[in-house]
This record gives C-alpha cells, sequence and structure tokens, in this order.
C-alpha cells in the first residue's frame, strides 16, 4: 500500500523537534469508528520521507507550503507546540481536478453560474473543513476561464492546485502565494490588471473579506471560499469581517454585489466522492436576497435557500 491509495482527507505527522516520526494518523470524513486512525506502519517509511521533505522546507523558513508527493497535492500547516512537539498538519488535495458537473449540482445551476460568471460581483462557497470548497471553486474559475477566454488571478496560503497556464480560447490563469506576500501589496497590483476573475483560496480575515468586496466593486467576478456550516452562517461571516474593517458601507456593498452562495458537504461512498450541495443566488435589484441583506435579516435566508431549491428542482426561474 501507499500513501496515494489511502483513502482520507487529512494526515497528521507527529515528530520532535530533532526529526524523525513519533506517530502519524489520518482523517477521514465517514464511515463507522473514529474519524482520525493511525496510519498503518507499511506507510511509516514513506511517512518518514515526507517528514524530511517537510524539515527541509521549515529551514529554508516555510511553515505553511504546498506540497505534492506521487502526483497528489497537498496543503501543510506547520505547529510547534510545547515539549519540543513538531506537528505537521498535511490536508490532501483534489487532482485531477473534477468538473463541475462533478459536484452533483442542482438542475440549471451549472449553467446559471457559469452566466453570473460574466458580472462583477461575488461567488460564494461555503461548507466545513475538508468539503471541497477550494477544489469547487478552481473548477468554475477553469471553466470560466476557459469558456470565456479571460484572465484570472489565484490568491491562496499557499495554492491547494497548480492552476497557472493557458486554458482555452486564450484564457489564462496566473497564481500568488500569500505566505510570500502582503495582501493590501497584492491587491494594489491585482486591481490595475483589469483581470476578469479573482480566486481568494480563503476568506477568514477582515482583511480578506474587504479585499473580495472591493475587487467585485472594481469590476472583477471574485470567487471567495469560507468556513461556516451552511450559507446563512457563511454571509454572517462575510458581512461581520467586511464591516469591522470598512464600516457599514460593506453591508450595501454584498448585497448589491453577491452573485451566488454554494455550501458544500463532501463524503465518501464506497471509495468515491459525493458531495451534497445548496445553493442561493441574488438575482436582479428586486430579489429578495438582496433586501435581507441590506436590512439584517439573515435568519430569513434559509426560507430562501429551500425556495430557490424547490424552483430549480422544477425548472423554474429563480
Amino acid at each position: 500500500m501507499t500513501l496515494k491509495a489511502l483513502e482520507f482527507t487529512d494526515l497528521i505527522i507527529e515528530s520532535d523537534s530533532t526529526g524523525g516520526v513519533r506517530s502519524a494518523w489520518y482523517r477521514v470524513t465517514n464511515g463507522d469508528g473514529p474519524r482520525q486512525r493511525m496510519a498503518p506502519a507499511e506507510l511509516l517509511p514513506e511517512i518518514n520521507g515526507i517528514e524530511r521533505t517537510l524539515r527541509a522546507s521549515l529551514v529554508a523558513g516555510q511553515k505553511n507550503l504546498a506540497l505534492r508527493h506521487d502526483d497528489v497535492p497537498y496543503r501543510v500547516q506547520f505547529c510547534r507546540f510545547d515539549g519540543n512537539t513538531d506537528v505537521w498538519f498535511v490536508s490532501r488535495g483534489m487532482d485531477p481536478l473534477p468538473p463541475l458537473s462533478a459536484f452533483n449540482m442542482p438542475p440549471r445551476m451549472e449553467s446559471h453560474l457559469m452566466a453570473l460568471g460574466r458580472r462583477n460581483g461575488i461567488i460564494l462557497a461555503c461548507g466545513p473543513m475538508s468539503s471541497g470548497k477550494t477544489t469547487f471553486l478552481c473548477s468554475l474559475l477553469q471553466s470560466l476561464v476557459s469558456r470565456y477566454g479571460e484572465t484570472g488571478i489565484t490568491i491562496e496560503d499557499p495554492p491547494e492546485l497548480p492552476l497557472q497556464g493557458e486554458y482555452p480560447n486564450n484564457g489564462h490563469i496566473y497564481q500568488w502565494d500569500l505566505t510570500r506576500h502582503s495582501l493590501p501589496v497584492l491587491m494594489e497590483d491585482v486591481l490595475r490588471t483589469r483581470a476578469a476573475y479573482l480566486l481568494i483560496g480563503e476568506i477568514r480575515t477582515a482583511e480578506a473579506a474587504a479585499a473580495a468586496v472591493i475587487a467585485s466593486l472594481n469590476g472583477m467576478c471574485v470567487l471567495g471560499s469560507i468556513h461556516a456550516d451552511d450559507i446563512r452562517q457563511a454571509m454572517v461571516r462575510l458581512i461581520s469581517m467586511a464591516t469591522s474593517r470598512e464600516g457599514d458601507w460593506a453591508r450595501t456593498a454584498i448585497a448589491e454585489g453577491l452573485l451566488a452562495s454554494i455550501n458544500l458537504h463532501m463524503s465518501r461512498i464506497a471509495g468515491r466522492r459525493s458531495f451534497k450541495i445548496t445553493t442561493l443566488v441574488a438575482g436582479d435589484g428586486s430579489c429578495p436576497v438582496r433586501g435581507l441583506i441590506r436590512q439584517n435579516k439573515l435568519e430569513q435566508l434559509p426560507a430562501e435557500v429551500q425556495r430557490q431549491q424547490d424552483a430549480m428542482s422544477n425548472a423554474l426561474a429563480v
């Protein structure tokens, strides 16, 4: 067995500050028994090799980095805890990048998202950890850039998937690793590029939330992810972070600029990934979503989510 063949979302490697793996365990998304399980002994030599690679990066000053091992992408966070304990939190990415059709979206939603991608505003993906948010946005960005022949820029901490390159119809994607740059400095450059798309890998600070709002007001279609169990919670967090930095006008900007919010939950059935997706689309100026955001009536969003889900299922207009 190799690590590549093992089904898991996260690998946790514990060692001491002198190097060498003390223990390793992995996390699964579902199934019977504990979510975290000890790594099989036969994988320890391979895991020791990964630890040596990561420790070399640590010497170079990288605590948060992207890793590609055996053609599988990983995102790594290093923490040194009390007691001389070093822990590497290794999150597994999806490769190859699945097409949008693999995410089991409601009927008509894929074409609806592609149409929304012609407008400036915010498309927000939310869900718990390891639910496929960033993977979904990367797939959407590839689709938009390829179809419309536009330029997309990603800012991630660090990039989870290698997207930089040329796409059909002269589309291009360029990537920035936020671990090596300052977000305010990058945003000054981004806003001067006139690129059509900006992907912010994770909105977890007031600074990142404000950047998403400002970019959307400057003519970009912004794709961003945020940790939240549902769409209402995602909107509460986005608005709270943005207004804490920019003031109450940010709420109005989000109300006017939101294009859609997508909530993802991932599970594995018979070893295959399965996604449960719910969506919220903000239509024209009279759309109830915008009014609810402006009036801070976010507790009513779940009812609108359900109304739209029913309309999508019945092939009605949202």
